[in-house]
């Protein structure tokens, strides 16, 4: 399916919030007061914050959905970190072996995601591996540690990451590595692919939904899920547990990631 998102020279009609012209002169059906692309009279949706993706009616687009029949899925890969991933670690007051911090194995996005995935289709499964290593070298990263997962054909890849780009790594570096792990999964037996961004605000959230978009592939957009407090794991002591998603928000993402695939 392709994503049909238009760029150009004048904000009437881009589809991304980056106009900020002054336009207060203009009548409604000129002016783009939040800067969206879409003019005021047909913008359902004020004050758009920039750099969000909008649809024709000036609402963010949270998603760019794949048309795939479900009964065409089998095995589903998830490529992620600790929200999809972490083993026990009583040091910090971890006590899970499932997404960080869902309250039990059950309740985390992944396994949410299975139990809704194989009630439509029974032949799915779905394995989700913690690949953070590659957040912290990225351009160092060794594609080879991942062709095992690769062994057999996958009817889907969701690949969820960018919570651990930090300094001194750059953006250009994190879009970088980010395209090429994308062109390594799509060199392997893969169908399709999902990318979702970071759980929190960071500026490489442009770049996964930008690369999404150039490669033809879904997407789904959960930055806006960590803005409610009621959907982090404060429910736990240790600060960097508590930032992750809890589970409110672990089904939330589950259900962006389903909305993704037009479920």
């Amino acid at each position: 399916m392709k994503h049909f998102l238009f760029s150009s020279l004048f904000c009437g009609f881009v589809f991304f919030t980056n106009c900020s012209d002054d336009n207060s002169s203009l009548v409604d059906s000129q002016k783009d007061t939040d800067g969206d692309g879409v003019t005021d009279d047909l913008d359902t949706c004020a004050d758009t914050p920039i750099g969000e993706m909008v649809d024709l009616n000036g609402c963010i687009k949270y998603v760019l959905p794949l048309n795939i029949g479900i009964e065409t899925l089998d095995d589903i890969l998830i490529l992620g970190n600790s929200i999809t991933y972490s083993s026990e670690n009583p040091s910090n007051g971890w006590y899970g072996n499932w997404g960080m911090a869902a309250s039990s194995q059950n309740k985390d996005y992944a396994h949410l995601l299975e139990e809704k995935l194989t009630a439509l289709n029974a032949s799915i499964k779905v394995k989700s591996f913690n690949i953070s290593k590659f957040e912290h070298k990225l351009l160092e990263f060794d594609f080879e540690e991942l062709d095992t997962l690769f062994s057999n054909k996958i009817s889907l890849a969701i690949v969820n990451l960018g919570e651990n780009f930090n300094e001194p790594s750059t953006q250009t570096e994190f879009r970088t590595a980010f395209s090429n792990l994308i062109a390594y999964i799509e060199g392997k037996d893969v169908s399709h692919i999902i990318v979702v961004n970071s759980f929190w605000r960071k500026k490489i959230n442009l770049d996964i939904r930008e690369i999404a978009i150039n490669k033809n592939i879904g997407f789904a957009s959960i930055t806006d899920i960590s803005s409610d407090t009621t959907n982090r794991a404060y429910n736990f002591e240790n600060r960097d547990i508590r930032i992750h998603p809890g589970d409110s928000g672990m089904k939330k993402i589950a259900e962006r990631i389903l909305l993704a695939l037009n479920l």
